[in-house]
């Protein structure tokens, strides 16, 4: 687990991962590029907390295990663009993205 209290800018590049926990707080902009990261099979992105975020884009390719994918976003009062972009994800059954109360599954 990565716990980046202050952070505001924030760059990490993954290679054979098989397993990660991140926590953010403060940061504004966020970009999270997980592509061809072939053996991960379950993937949660949770930015609940992330109050202060105006930009958000998530770019999940080339994860071709990938059975189980949940984005929750929780409230995020200040964000203004949303971005999320899904490309080759062959072996995905589950998909469920949360957003406040409203939540939507996809399978």
């Amino acid at each position: 687990m990565i716990e980046l209290g202050e952070l505001v800018n924030l760059a990490i590049e993954l290679g054979e991962l098989a397993k990660l926990i991140i926590e953010l707080c403060e940061l504004t902009k966020l970009i999270i590029e997980l592509c061809e990261l072939t053996e991960l099979t379950k993937l949660t992105i949770d930015l609940c907390e992330l109050t202060k975020l105006t930009q958000l884009t998530i770019e999940l390719c080339e994860l071709t295990k990938l059975t189980k994918l949940t984005i929750e976003l929780g409230e995020l009062p200040k964000l203004t663009k949303l971005t999320i972009e899904l490309s080759e994800l062959t072996k995905l059954t589950k998909l469920t993205i949360k957003h406040e109360v409203d939540e939507i599954v996809t399978v």
